[in-house]
């Protein structure tokens, strides 16, 4: 089961570098499913997420959710 991301201070990080904007509460990507906030496609960066803690991140729908959220790989 992937483990979903939480840590408020992860996700800040990944949003700034990434331009993605999460919920504050419920830690679930908002926005366009298919560009970020600067307008970049999604799918060109998606799979490759990291930050200095030598993790790599995606953005994985679960059932039941019409948003996705940030999971380590």
């Amino acid at each position: 089961m992937p483990e979903i991301i939480k840590n408020k201070r992860t996700l800040k990080t990944i949003g700034k570098k990434y331009g993605l904007e999460f919920d504050p509460d419920l830690h679930y990507y908002i926005g366009d499913a298919y560009q970020n906030n600067r307008g970049e496609y999604l799918s060109t960066f998606e799979d490759n997420m990291t930050i200095d803690d030598g993790n790599r991140y995606k953005l994985q729908y679960f059932d039941g959710c019409f948003n996705p959220f940030l999971i380590r790989v």
